[in-house]
């Protein structure tokens, strides 16, 4: 019965990663400026055959470390250059970490609740956290999260960065909660398998973003102990194999990268690191409180239950900070404290940075949906219909079922139809009346089930109805697919005051260097200019006397085609 339940549960999850990451990669194109940047890395160094520097137009891109790339690169030599083989690497880590967490729950809890009820008698209240119930409903909630399955269907280095950062940090939970009393020595002269995976994930961490993954780990750890009041907490994770395990994964490509380029230290670390959190070198200036919404927005449907979940948590990490034996509690509640911790420090962290972006508090969405499995395991266990909580999730979730339908019109910046109203309007009530009645009659062992519904039915309606406005107006694709309709034969294109997220998705799409005539990049021979509109005249000028004939526009965007070519030679002269 077990192993049926378990194969059940497996089959269950492969089916819903293969679904909310895999299906439908290339129903739109790589969008943004950092997707086809990173794919057209990815492509160029594979052609190269340079695993050590990424290269951008044949010259160096140092921004970022190399994870990526080299997930990318496999994905090309099997599946070839596309942009939907570019975001596999995503949906591998989402995936990945989601399959982390459901062994984590389902395996390594047992020997929580274990230590939980010792000294406990049969009939005592004990949270079953290791059941296979809660593990699958852990997994899922973090699977079907906005900010898991947006990051997770992405070319960027976001996802590779949660996923091996929470794949980290439940090692290390793993460890802490071992059942077995370290002798007086502590972990420094025992073997420790989960340790070194810790070590090991956080490399990969670091390759996939930098030193923000230890240094995340760092103050999550630092701040737990100073919880738990047991500075032996960070003297047992400093375990020195762990370290050469980590400086062995990490270090090697660092150090080569330094040797073929010379100022890679520099640039990385001090710019892109330093410099990227202390001012706002790159343009992304946000207020303080940026990434509240953001964290709403990323856990949703499940927001309302992460946020009461973690406050309740909160509470209990005050209460027991205020205790005067706070080692007394049990380790449900540690994990508890632990996951508290993790969910606030990347937010917090991030908050004072002079550069946000939304990507940047992706680790902290794991912590928020385990603190809210386990707070909704504790509300089945003590009963009640959580009313309120219920109309708020019901809510939630109508509300995102009815934004999917209207997404399409506001993407492309055009009135919402009558009938995209009633259309939003009708299912939004639906969602709402059904998942309000199942929940208020089933109770909340069915919220997994009615949840996922929703979810699943809003990415069906983007990858079916509303890809092709959102491919129309945020992807490179559609206007390299119309320039190749354009031209008779292979020719370089330029730019002319268009976004930069055009530039670089035709440098992918176009697999050709793309210059710019706003940096004086002006080709001297025959060439296709994009445009915006309303650019033509300008464009003559910067051309001097050479032609210029307009091919036509893509108004999605708001871009004109041009063919420049060199002036016609006077009448009296012999034609060449």
């Amino acid at each position: 019965m077990k192993q049926r339940s378990a194969l059940a549960e497996t089959v269950t999850l492969a089916a819903f990663c293969a679904f909310l990451l895999f299906f439908g990669l290339g129903a739109f194109g790589l969008v943004g400026a950092d997707e086809p940047r990173y794919a057209q890395i990815a492509r160029e160094m594979l052609a190269r055959h340079d695993w050590v520097v990424p290269v951008l137009n044949g010259k160096p891109w140092l921004e970022k470390p190399v994870l990526y790339y080299w997930e990318a690169m496999v994905s090309y030599s099997v599946f070839g250059v596309s942009d939907w083989a570019a975001k596999i690497p995503g949906a591998f880590s989402a995936s990945t970490m989601v399959i982390a967490i459901y062994v984590f729950w389902k395996r390594v809890t047992k020997s929580i609740t274990t230590k939980d009820t010792e000294g406990h008698d049969s009939t005592s209240a004990v949270p079953q956290i290791g059941s296979s119930a809660v593990a699958l409903d852990a997994a899922l909630m973090t699977l079907a999260t906005a900010g898991v399955i947006g990051y997770g269907r992405a070319a960027s280095t976001d996802m590779p960065l949660a996923a091996n950062f929470t794949i980290g940090m439940l090692c290390w939970a793993a460890r802490y909660a071992e059942p077995e009393t370290p002798n007086e020595n502590g972990w420094q002269t025992r073997f420790h398998p989960r340790l070194l995976l810790f070590y090991s994930f956080m490399a990969l961490a670091t390759l996939a973003k930098g030193p923000v993954a230890p240094g995340l780990a760092a103050i999550i750890i630092v701040i737990f102990a100073a919880v738990r009041r047991d500075a032996k907490v960070i003297w047992q994770t400093l375990w020195w194999p762990g370290i050469a395990v980590y400086l062995a994964v990490a270090a090697p490509w660092f150090w080569l990268v330094q040797q073929r380029t010379g100022n890679f230290f520099r640039f990385f670390f001090l710019e892109q690191n330093f410099q990227r959190y202390t001012s706002n070198t790159y343009h992304h200036p946000q207020p303080f409180w940026f990434y509240i919404p953001i964290m709403l927005l990323a856990l949703a449907p499940w927001t309302v239950w992460a946020v009461c979940a973690w406050i309740a948590s909160l509470r209990g990490v005050a209460a027991s900070r205020r205790a005067t034996q706070p080692a007394t509690d049990t380790p449900f509640t540690q994990l508890e404290q632990l996951l508290v911790i993790w969910a606030i420090v990347p937010v917090v962290f991030f908050s004072f940075s002079g550069s946000k972006l939304p990507g940047y508090i992706l680790p902290a969405v794991p912590a928020c949906t385990l603190l809210a499995a386990m707070g909704i395991d504790k509300k089945m266990r003590s009963g009640g219909r959580q009313t309120l909580l219920v109309l708020v999730h019901s809510a939630i979730a109508a509300s995102l079922v009815a934004a999917v339908i209207i997404a399409p019109y506001k993407t492309l910046r055009v009135p919402v139809t009558t009938a995209a109203i009633v259309a939003a309007t009708v299912a939004g009530l639906a969602i709402f009346a059904g998942i309000t009645i199942t929940l208020m009659r089933r109770g909340l062992p069915w919220l997994r089930f009615v949840t996922l519904v929703p979810v699943v039915l809003a990415v069906a309606y983007i990858l079916r109805i509303g890809a092709p406005a959102f491919d129309a107006k945020l992807s490179a694709r559609p206007v390299a697919q119309e320039l190749a309709r354009i031209e008779t034969k292979p020719e370089r294109v330029a730019v002319l005051h268009v976004k930069r997220e055009l530039e670089y998705g035709l440098n992918f799409y176009r697999n050709q260097p793309i210059a710019s005539y706003d940096r004086a990049e002006i080709p001297v021979g025959e060439h296709l200019v994009v445009a915006r509109s309303g650019s033509e005249s300008e464009l003559t000028e910067l051309v001097g006397g050479r032609r210029v004939v307009r091919l036509g526009e893509f108004p999605p965007q708001q871009v004109e085609f041009f063919w420049v070519t060199n002036p016609m030679p006077p009448m009296h002269m012999p034609m060449r």
